[in-house]
């Protein structure tokens, strides 16, 4: 059963006059002009203008037929972003996942070595709580549930608590 949000979103494209792969394509090139985007994402923004599937996959091959929309662009930008925001491996790679990037692509660009994702934990850590050393068992407990929480495994952050 739909809500009412819902019935309205299915009748406005029900009503809505039939779109060329010109018009998606626009919208297309819009949403990648801010931004890189994953080919799932891009689909999921579109289906939700269109309501032409076939037409959006045809202008989603399109572009990256002419190197438009990549993946494997989106992973590196996605990944460096992330984990300069103060994030972890594990926790990245699940939002990658939800955004329909394949593991083995996001495995590549993860493998960075743990020196650099030693490297990225202390810098949160250090945001987060200061460079000060931990004396406290309580305080120790809770940077670890922070840095594991920001998908850091415990090799990466043993070292600086």
């Amino acid at each position: 059963m739909m809500d009412s949000s819902e019935v309205l979103e299915h009748e406005e494209r029900a009503a809505a006059p039939s779109s060329n792969i010109k018009d998606i394509r626009r919208s297309a090139m819009d949403l990648l002009a801010r931004r890189e985007h994953s080919r799932l994402e891009l689909a999921r923004k579109l289906h939700r203008r269109y309501s032409e599937y076939d037409l959006i996959e045809t202008a989603l091959d399109k572009l990256v037929s002419d190197s438009l929309l990549s993946d494997e662009r989106f992973t590196e930008v996605y990944v460096a972003y992330r984990k300069r925001a103060g994030f972890g491996p594990v926790r990245i790679a699940g939002e990658l996942r939800e955004r329909g990037v394949s593991d083995s692509l996001t495995n590549r660009y993860l493998d960075g070595g743990d020196a650099s994702w030693r490297d990225a934990a202390l810098a949160a850590r250090d945001k987060k709580f200061g460079p000060q050393p931990v004396t406290e068992v309580n305080e120790k407990a809770r940077q670890q549930k922070f840095l594991s929480y920001r998908g850091f495994r415990h090799n990466h952050f043993d070292h600086i608590l």
